[in-house]
């Protein structure tokens, strides 16, 4: 089973938190910003726009990174069998689609009762940029316009058509430029 998210917010989240680690670790990921910002698909990005800052700070190439990241693994999660992809939104807000989950990978010799999965929903998450997460579209519409093209063309020079988050009912219809 694959827990996946809206790419949008999950960028958005990946970008955050590593944004937090480099503020309190300055090395923590400048080698992994290095190699990243030489890598042949950031080349590729930045060649194909021209709105990318070309003297890029850290939080703007862990923003890149993170595009890249989760859309590349999207590109593999798709293909996975029908039924193996739970988005974790739902987790977080459908008693059944959890208990489904602990069915599934406990083989069905794990069994709790309604008040746990309930308390498990109603629990404070856990690592959360924000108290109130914006909506995938207000996240993207709050994105500056060289964040929404470089997700646009990493998208693009993946090969990743965005219909294919049909599969996993995201709505990317608004992630345009």
């Amino acid at each position: 089973v694959n827990v996946t998210r809206h790419p949008i917010t999950r960028i958005d989240s990946f970008a955050k938190h590593w944004a937090r680690e480099i503020k309190s670790s300055p090395a923590y990921h400048s080698n992994a910003n290095r190699l990243f910002w030489n890598s042949a698909i950031a080349q590729a990005i930045r060649q194909r726009e021209a709105s990318l800052p070309h003297n890029p700070t850290d939080e703007q190439v862990l923003f890149l990174r993170s595009v890249f990241e989760a859309l590349s693994n999207d590109r593999v999660e798709v293909l996975l069998a029908p039924g193996d992809n739970v988005p974790m939104e739902r987790l977080t807000q459908d008693v059944e689609a959890l208990r489904w989950l602990v069915q599934k990978i406990s083989g069905g010799d794990l069994s709790c009762d309604d008040e746990i999965y309930e308390q498990s929903l109603l629990a404070q998450p856990i690592n959360r940029s924000e108290r109130t997460p914006l909506s995938s579209k207000k996240t993207w519409d709050a994105w500056d316009d060289w964040q929404r093209r470089a997700f646009l063309t990493t998208a693009d020079i993946l090969g990743l058509n965005l219909k294919m988050y049909d599969a996993f009912k995201y709505d990317l219809s608004f992630a345009t430029c």
